[in-house]
């Protein structure tokens, strides 16, 4: 065997030791990372963060009885908890668990003994995981007109402890987002609406007395929404536009079947123009040579 085999064999060998310690220092740094994952997992809940919780409009207050009744709903989600826990913020602050949590898309009422908190102006609403570990909350502001009707069916939840009376929150809130409203085919075929909506901010504590919530409050949509019938293909489409022009919808009915086209960008091309067809006003497969084309301008 030459100088060059013997050489090549050295720098195969060379390689083959460089893989081997390779390997086990990556199966030593995954043992060790596999070790801090089992040593920390009752403080990972990755779960929590995307319960959907939310308190009713509707909150009772019977001051004479020292009671105040609300209900709570929870959107899909697939979160595992623990229990909802309730603070109830006033002079004092106490809070409250939930003897089971609420599963997704449940809406339960509860009535909650509140004998010695004054000025009540706050709700405050956790999602505690099976591992115990809080979730972003929500936020309901009591601004005195409350309805004081109690169900006296319920039974009475009575607090955990009393919070520390030297300890209030000291709210940092975000700027509230766009006025969330959701139109209905019954809505659109009105012409012109007016919704009630909600808004939403994420709010954090600077005195750190409480988690990070989202406070949500009601707002007024004031978009028109006006239609229009266009004729494309042999096709009859009924447009939906905001005031400001703007195509928001597209609808047709086709062999007893309703269509909905959404406009999620500027484009407001139509469905034949993605099947893959020279059919309808195309000059080529799915595109048009006019720059205002109901398809695609062409090459």
């Amino acid at each position: 065997m030459g100088k060059r085999g013997k050489r090549g064999i050295a720098d195969l060998l060379t390689i083959i030791i460089v893989l081997l310690i390779s390997i086990g220092a990556v199966s030593i740094a995954w043992t060790m990372v596999r070790s801090i994952i089992e040593e920390n997992a009752e403080k990972i809940d990755i779960d929590i963060i995307q319960v959907k919780l939310d308190i009713d409009n509707k909150v009772y207050i019977d001051k004479d009885r020292g009671l105040l009744q609300l209900s709570i709903s929870r959107g899909l989600d697939d979160a595992r908890l623990n229990t909802i826990q309730i603070n109830v913020l006033g002079d004092i602050n106490k809070y409250y668990l939930l003897p089971e949590p609420i599963v997704p898309n449940e809406k339960k009422s509860y009535v909650l003994d509140i004998n010695g908190i004054s000025n009540v102006n706050e709700i405050l609403l956790y999602p505690v995981s099976e591992k115990n570990v809080f979730g972003i909350g929500v936020k309901k502001n009591i601004l005195g007109n409350e309805e004081s009707t109690i169900d006296d069916t319920l039974p009475v939840l009575n607090a955990v402890e009393s919070g520390n009376r030297d300890c209030f929150p000291l709210w940092n809130c975000d700027a509230w987002d766009n006025c969330q409203v959701y139109y209905t085919l019954k809505d659109i075929s009105q012409g012109i609406v007016f919704l009630n909506g909600y808004q939403q901010r994420f709010c954090s504590d600077d005195d750190e007395c409480f988690s990070d919530i989202m406070q949500k409050k009601e707002c007024e949509s004031k978009v028109e929404i006006g239609l229009k019938k266009q004729e494309k293909c042999s096709k009859d489409y009924l447009e939906v536009y905001d005031k400001s022009d703007n195509l928001i919808s597209r609808l047709n009915i086709a062999e007893g079947k309703l269509y909905i086209q959404l406009i999620i960008d500027n484009t407001k091309y139509y469905p034949y123009c993605y099947n893959g067809l020279k059919d309808c006003d195309e000059d080529e497969i799915d595109c048009v040579y006019s720059d205002n084309g109901s398809c695609p301008k062409c090459g």
